[in-house]
């Protein structure tokens, strides 16, 4: 053998085995990629609906009218994570709407700046945008200013948001009625009546 020189291993078994475990890897990524798109569509789809419910819900507040601001309007914010085009779009969604017939003011923020609203609470608060890790830092500023926190958000309201969906052959308002007691929020019985509850 010359000086210097060493023989390459082979391994010609190895090829196989690579492109197998290539293969499965992009099967894999594939899939955890329309997984994604799949839960993206379903949470879209949530918060479309959760804009249909939530007018009547928040008329169902009977304390409602002190919540308004010196100009007779009613302040409503959408908060969000990142995603402020899909905000901006259920804002003007929601501007076409009234809630017992008082115009609307409707405020996109995103989570980071709750803190700006400890002045003035908005009447309520929507979830725009799935954010678990911001979700016990609304229940507690929807507490703190008797405000109700709406996410439309599977999961949710079992977490302590005080409202939401549920959805089997219809959609129903999901309230959590410790976290309303908490606030001291009254809601009409009509709507409790209707309503599926989480204790």
């Amino acid at each position: 053998m010359p000086r210097g020189k060493w023989p390459i291993p082979s391994c010609a078994p190895c090829k196989p085995r690579w492109h197998v475990a290539a293969g499965l890897f992009g099967v894999l990524w594939l899939l955890l990629s329309a997984s994604a798109v799949l839960a993206d569509e379903q949470n879209d789809r949530r918060v479309l609906m959760g804009l249909k419910l939530f007018p009547a819900l928040v008329a169902a507040d009977q304390d409602l009218e002190q919540k308004r601001t010196e100009e007779g309007q009613l302040p409503i914010v959408l908060l969000y994570r990142e995603d402020a085009v899909a905000a901006s779009n259920a804002a003007r969604r929601l501007a076409t709407q009234r809630i017992k017939n008082l115009p609307l003011q409707i405020t996109t923020l995103p989570y980071a700046r709750l803190a700006a609203l400890n002045s003035k609470p908005p009447a309520a608060l929507f979830l725009v945008e799935w954010s678990p890790d911001e979700l016990a830092k609304v229940v507690r500023f929807g507490i703190a200013h008797q405000r109700i926190v709406f996410s439309p958000f599977k999961g949710d309201v079992s977490a302590g948001a005080s409202a939401g969906i549920f959805i089997s052959d219809r959609m129903l308002p999901l309230l959590n009625l410790k976290t309303l007691d908490a606030a001291g929020i009254r809601l009409h019985p009509f709507l409790l009546d209707v309503a599926k509850t989480h204790e």
